[in-house]
């Protein structure tokens, strides 16, 4: 797979530059000083990373219907997969599964995803849908963990992880809600994956969807690293936890509150590929 120490292009969605101009700008500024950047035209709203393609190797990407179902009452929100435009100079397949962006979390060998999958396939069999999967990432593992359906209505689980490297991930503290920590946490063991706990606080969020204080959904391109702060207490705290995570890295950082606001942070709203 693909990971994000690979990556080395940005899009953006046009929608983005349109209705959130100011940080549009500023974003696009943080990365083009290390980075191509480009729009993707005729989309619908600004989370790119969920109608965008998986990029697997250097020659393929897999493409994934895009039909969630919390924007099944807001179709005008809904961005058409057909419409878009972007270029990219490698092989995209197609396949009928209803699976969002930002809920593959890509490894070297592995893949991280909610089960919210099976949910949203349910015409499929379970097994039936973990062996496509498996196939299409060309993946030894895909680690699952349970969907909090009553504090998540979106399922991603790159609100919950992030790549760090092939053997250890970047994950949500949950010290405050030790059942769902202990799930999770156990889920990664028996994965022989390690963890990292960064800083989380997403309890004063006025509304479930509210993404503030969720820093894990940072951007990584490369060795660029782009932090979300919210002007929170915990925003410093992140900050030194990346230095000393990243040294030798670009490291930025961006009030994303406006955005989180929204529903999603900077994993959400970029889509980071490898061009050759």
């Amino acid at each position: 797979m693909i990971t994000n120490p690979d990556t080395n292009f940005v899009y953006l969605a046009d929608s983005l530059r349109y209705d959130h101009k100011l940080f549009y700008r500023e974003l696009d500024k943080i990365i083009s000083e290390f980075y191509p950047v480009e729009v993707i035209d005729d989309t619908a709203d600004i989370w790119a990373r969920d109608f965008m393609p998986i990029q697997v190797s250097n020659e393929i990407f897999v493409q994934f219907d895009y039909h969630p179902d919390y924007l099944v009452k807001f179709p005008h929100l809904r961005t058409d997969q057909k419409k878009i435009s972007y270029t990219i100079s490698s092989k995209l397949q197609t396949f009928p599964l209803n699976i969002d962006g930002g809920n593959v979390i890509k490894g070297r060998n592995w893949v991280i995803m909610t089960d919210k999958v099976f949910k949203e396939n349910s015409k499929y069999p379970v097994k039936q849908i973990i062996q496509w999967l498996e196939k299409l990432f060309d993946v030894e593992k895909i680690i699952w963990l349970p969907w909090n359906k009553k504090e998540d209505i979106f399922g991603h689980s790159d609100g919950i992880v992030n790549f760090y490297n092939n053997e250890t991930v970047l994950i949500n503290d949950y010290t405050r809600e030790p059942e769902i920590r202990s799930v999770y946490l156990k889920i990664l063991k028996d994965s022989k994956l390690q963890w990292i706990e960064i800083a989380y606080n997403p309890y004063d969020n006025k509304r479930m969807m509210h993404a503030c204080g969720i820093y894990v959904n940072f951007l990584q391109v490369g060795k660029l690293i782009i932090i979300p702060v919210f002007d929170m207490k915990e925003d410093e705290l992140v900050m030194k936890q990346f230095g000393d995570l990243y040294k030798g890295y670009e490291l930025r950082a961006i009030n994303s509150r406006k955005i989180a606001e929204k529903g999603g942070v900077l994993h959400c709203i970029s889509w980071n590929i490898f061009q050759p």
